[in-house]
């Protein structure tokens, strides 16, 4: 299985609007949508031309101060969740909001409070052949900003 995350640091992927970063010592730069080689082909655009690679993720074990710091180092505000052994599909999301919502309702630091009860187990996903719009409805529908990819590998 390959994984990758369906969302741009442009947020030209999201239905919804950007939003301000404080965090000044790793500035984002927009990045422009990939220009395709006919721009007036009747094919649409499919997510595997928008999506972001590769994708850092946290076990669903691991605590929230491991996954705060995966988000910082790779400048990230969302992580799939994998299964104990980091292998197979994802299973959760979790997002830097989670993070703040977790550790503020639960009066804990962040190294006490495990990933799995903070994360999304509602997990939406994408394969890479979808078009862009199936993947915008998507997002707009379950009210996400970001979508996994996830492709079976052929064994």
């Amino acid at each position: 299985m390959t994984l990758k995350l369906c969302a741009s640091r442009a947020n030209a992927f999201s239905p919804f609007r950007p939003t301000s970063s404080t965090r000044t010592t790793h500035p984002t730069v927009p990045r422009k949508a990939p220009r395709r080689e006919n721009p007036e082909s009747e094919d649409p655009m499919n997510v595997a031309e928008l999506m972001l690679s590769p994708v850092h993720t946290c076990l669903k074990q691991d605590n929230l101060a491991r996954a705060a710091q995966i988000m910082w180092e790779h400048d990230s505000g969302a992580l799939p969740v994998l299964d104990d052994l980091g292998l197979g599909e994802p299973v959760a999301m979790i997002t830097d909001r989670d993070i703040c919502m977790a550790a503020y309702t639960q009066g804990k630091p962040l190294s006490e409070i495990q990933v799995t009860t903070a994360a999304s187990h509602h997990l939406t996903s994408v394969p890479s052949d979808d078009s862009v719009q199936f993947a915008l409805s998507l997002m707009a529908k379950h009210q996400v900003h970001r979508l996994p990819v996830a492709d079976r590998e052929e064994t």
